[in-house]
């Protein structure tokens, strides 16, 4: 990737929201929906289109525009006189101005410019990209137009240029993507799973989790600690950390820990390419202070209670939790005691503590 295009304080935000947009993409539509309108106002540009090789023919475009249909809905059967298709053609993977694709030529006497005129368009500057893969895949295009002869796209060309690998990543991840049946078979190793996990996209928007993250969820967070889409805010935070960092932190901010009166929770953020997908897995590590050498002596409710125990939960909230009186539970919590020798709750929860840290 280039040098920083020199953006300014106002423009960055603009980039790192170009940034996940590019990232999170799973269809070519929801790519330039995402896209369309903070490329337009991060380099200021009038009209904005994409474009996207058909898998089944690598010669055929579709193209994707809100503004630009008149013009270019039509263009497989004028593309050979086209100045921008000629000229990205030559040069690939770098954003080329309409001066150096004409290459002197005016563009009053192109083919391009006497059709938008025609269209009601009156197009002056053009920057466009032709973005091809690495190795096996299609290709893809990004295409700006302005309308005021004045306005230069030099600073516009050189984001481009910064932004191409990100662009080429779309592209591949949503080839890759279109060939799965679903979404849920890209990830069905990770569904399938015992353990609790989360797959974000490096934006924090959920892409899948299995079912015992739910239970976690709900245990560990109040719901004033969840964003509108229930996922905790923390997570969302650290995550646009690693994820605007790209690598260039150490090893501690990738896992997340919350200790509990009697448990303890550990979150593992770990990136994930599947089939070409950046995401990020969030893997889940709840430690249950329950000693292993008591649970051969308790029965199966003295074990939920002694679970409740450890977690700082009161008579009252056993109760609840469990659906049984306050007397039971009293009962249960004394049976307890006497099976592992404790003398009340604190020295219960003493000697849990003491035999979980003993190697």
């Amino acid at each position: 990737m280039i040098d920083s295009p020199g953006l300014t304080k106002k423009e960055w935000p603009l980039a790192f929201e170009l940034q996940g947009a590019l990232d999170d993409a799973s269809s070519f539509s929801e790519l330039y929906e995402s896209t369309e309108q903070v490329l337009a106002r991060l380099c200021g540009a009038h009209h904005v289109a994409l474009c996207m090789a058909q898998p089944d023919n690598p010669m055929a475009f579709e193209f994707k525009t809100r503004t630009l249909q008149p013009l270019l809905g039509d263009l497989p059967r004028w593309s050979s006189t086209d100045f921008v298709s000629r000229g990205v053609i030559q040069r690939p993977n770098s954003a080329l101005t309409e001066r150096e694709m004409l290459q002197g030529t005016a563009i009053e006497q192109t083919e391009t410019w006497r059709r938008s005129r025609d269209k009601g368009l009156d197009l002056h500057r053009v920057l466009a990209m032709l973005v091809l893969p690495e190795g096996p895949g299609v290709a893809g295009g990004v295409t700006l137009y302005w309308e005021d002869p004045r306005l230069s796209p030099r600073k516009s060309q050189r984001i481009l240029d910064w932004f191409m690998p990100r662009f080429r990543r779309a592209f591949q991840n949503i080839h890759r993507i279109t060939e799965c049946t679903t979404r849920q078979q890209v990830l069905e190793s990770i569904a399938g799973q015992d353990s609790a996990a989360l797959v974000l996209t490096s934006r924090g928007k959920e892409f899948l989790r299995t079912a015992s993250a739910t239970a976690l969820l709900r245990r560990w967070f109040s719901r004033f600690e969840l964003d509108a889409s229930g996922l905790p805010r923390q997570w969302v935070e650290r995550l646009t950390l690693l994820v605007r960092m790209d690598g260039q932190l150490g090893p501690e901010p990738y896992t997340w820990r919350r200790e509990g009166t009697c448990r303890d929770l550990e979150v593992t953020f770990q990136p994930m390419h599947v089939d070409g997908l950046r995401l990020w897995e969030l893997k889940l590590k709840e430690t249950v202070l329950l000693p292993k050498a008591w649970r051969v002596l308790l029965t199966p409710t003295q074990l939920q209670v002694a679970d409740c125990v450890l977690r700082g939960m009161t008579k009252e909230e056993i109760a609840l939790e469990l659906h049984m009186a306050s007397n039971t539970v009293k009962e249960h919590t004394d049976a307890c005691n006497a099976r592992v020798g404790a003398d009340g709750r604190g020295d219960f929860i003493f000697r849990a503590f003491q035999l979980n840290r003993t190697p």
